[in-house]
């Protein structure tokens, strides 16, 4: 009776650990359901045959008689003529948000005008590689996109290829050096998920850090 009492006990532990772990299990599956659903996705934008690299923006970013509809057809913009320089800082104001990051998904090339054309340099990007356009583009949403880890790993994304003195130059630029040298511990102060909670400014601040220190040709920034 002893042993057999022992032995149901020490068999309550691991059961309850099977018990819990289905629905881990359950949870899991559906996370990685999502996860290969987003990898099978069809892009929405494709590169054209015989694409050609495409240097840095130096001299101007033109939106030629551009349209643009939502799904449900409605204009976003209509022949659309703007020029921007490089080096200046554009506003784009709008009564519906959703033109305004219309017009900046276009120059990144998240996706393509109806009609119309987009030329940095007076090359049309249409015929540009994915990846020098995109590689030259940056965008900081209001939020900022802070993600789990140190505020260091937040700026750098965990690229080796950058220095303590990079990022922190970064920060300066970005107006947010000075909450992060009083946070616990500075740059190596863990954020998001357990550690330290950052204020909405603050959350901004750390992702316009991370773009500027890549030094983007173009950078879109949401106002937050």
């Amino acid at each position: 009776t002893v042993v057999l009492t022992a032995a149901m006990i020490g068999a309550f532990f691991p059961a309850a650990r099977l018990y819990r772990l289905r629905g881990t299990m359950s949870v899991a599956d559906q996370a990685a359901a999502k996860l290969f659903a987003y990898l099978r996705r069809e892009p929405g934008v494709r590169q054209v045959d015989n694409a050609v690299p495409l240097d840095r923006v130096s001299q101007t970013i033109r939106l030629e008689q551009v349209t643009l509809a939502d799904p449900d057809g409605a204009k976003l913009l209509d022949r659309a003529d703007l020029t921007m320089k490089a080096g200046s800082r554009v506003a784009i104001l709008a009564s519906e948000p959703s033109a305004s990051l219309a017009l900046a998904g276009l120059l990144m090339r998240l996706y393509d005008p109806a009609a119309g054309r987009i030329t940095f340099d007076g090359f049309d990007i249409a015929t540009a590689t994915l990846e020098t356009i995109r590689g030259q583009s940056l965008l900081v949403p209001a939020d900022g996109m802070v993600f789990e880890g140190t505020v260091h790993d937040n700026i750098s994304c965990g690229d080796a290829g950058f220095t303590m003195l990079q990022v922190t130059d970064a920060a300066k630029q970005a107006r947010a050096h000075s909450f992060i040298v009083d946070l616990p511990h500075g740059f190596n102060t863990q954020i998001a998920g357990d550690g330290a909670q950052l204020d909405a400014s603050q959350a901004f601040r750390i992702g316009l850090a991370r773009a500027l220190l890549r030094n983007p040709s173009i950078l879109v920034v949401v106002e937050p």
